[in-house]
């Protein structure tokens, strides 16, 4: 989870523009839940991490190393948001 947070407050947080950093965790019945969302400033370049950067590789397969079948992470940047998903718990909680 650190380094989507790290990465919320490297690149969502502007000191010239309206910014925010958004970060929930929730537990309960076998799963976990976090999301990290923040705003993308005007003028940025696409993100180029919601899929194939060294570090997000680095990050999925530490996942598939810790928890086989038991995690889903949605990465996606729309209407001037990033936002990040992570699911962790039981193969049937983790797809949903």
């Amino acid at each position: 989870m650190i380094p989507f947070v790290e990465n919320s407050f490297k690149h969502g947080v502007s000191p010239s523009a309206k910014s925010f950093v958004r970060i929930h965790l929730s537990a309960g019945r076998g799963s976990l839940r976090f999301s990290v969302q923040n705003s993308v400033p005007p003028g940025a370049a696409p993100a180029r991490d919601t899929g194939d950067g060294l570090g997000l590789r680095n990050v999925r397969r530490r996942l598939e190393l810790l928890y086989p079948g038991t995690h889903q992470l949605t990465i996606r940047e729309e209407d001037g948001e990033f936002r990040v998903e992570l699911t962790l718990g039981t193969p049937a909680e983790a797809s949903r």
